[in-house]
């Protein structure tokens, strides 16, 4: 078995992360340029918003249940029924949050 050293991983990890963020920004770009072409500014300004609602509301649904989970060497099948019940809760909460303020 290869000894890996940690600094490594570190650099290893690092440039994954690095390299999906730039291909998601760079597909979100790609697809924000065709709806730009296809759809009218208004309907254009609406996905902005919702994406920016969407985006934020996404970082407390997930609130780094799954990281951990992930991380963690010993899961069992308690971590992961308590990751999918907070993150289904979470899910309903921000929907009802979001629906509610669409309908003020």
């Amino acid at each position: 078995m290869v000894d890996i050293s940690l600094k490594n991983r570190t650099v290893s990890g690092v440039g994954w992360s690095a390299l999906e963020a730039f291909l998601g920004q760079g597909v979100t770009f790609i697809v924000g340029l065709v709806l730009a072409r296809l759809i009218s500014p208004e309907e254009y300004g609406l996905i902005g918003i919702v994406t920016i609602f969407t985006t934020i509301l996404l970082g407390f649904v997930d609130c780094g249940f799954g990281n951990a989970v992930i991380r963690k060497q010993d899961a069992n099948d308690d971590d992961y029924n308590t990751m999918f019940i907070v993150n289904l809760g979470m899910s309903v909460f921000t929907y009802m949050l979001l629906w509610g303020g669409l309908h003020l």
